[in-house]
């Protein structure tokens, strides 16, 4: 049931990323060179636009960047010889944390009076 507590509320952008991932899924799934296979297999950019996720691709970049310490743009880094599949999953989970860290920050702008931090109540009975 909606707000009943036992669920939560996945933003569209995550929901999107993790659709992302699962196309990645399992490694098999991920080329190189090629958006898309006709066997489904997909690219990060292939699996972006199937999951009509590509406007997150400055999050993706801003990941990969932090990962390798190297400014490359999604397809440079998905196609360079030395990017595994790990490092593929580890730049999107990046990305999932950035978009989940600046949604938080955006709601606690909007939440908050200006100047005062969001804070959780402390009593468990609160949330009972």
């Amino acid at each position: 049931m909606p707000f009943d507590g036992n669920s939560y509320v996945r933003s569209e952008a995550v929901a999107r990323l993790d659709h992302t991932i699962h196309l990645l899924a399992p490694e098999e799934r991920w080329v190189k060179r090629v958006l898309e296979t006709d066997d489904g297999r997909r690219c990060i950019m292939g699996a972006l636009r199937t999951a009509n996720a590509e406007r997150l691709e400055p999050f993706v970049c801003a990941a990969i960047n932090e990962l390798t310490g190297k400014p490359l743009n999604v397809a440079v880094f998905n196609d360079a010889r030395e990017t595994t599949y790990a490092m593929v999953i580890d730049a999107l989970m990046r990305a999932r944390r950035m978009i989940v860290e600046a949604e938080a920050a955006t709601l606690e702008a909007i939440l908050s009076p200006a100047g005062v931090p969001l804070r959780m109540p402390q009593s468990p009975i609160m949330w009972a």
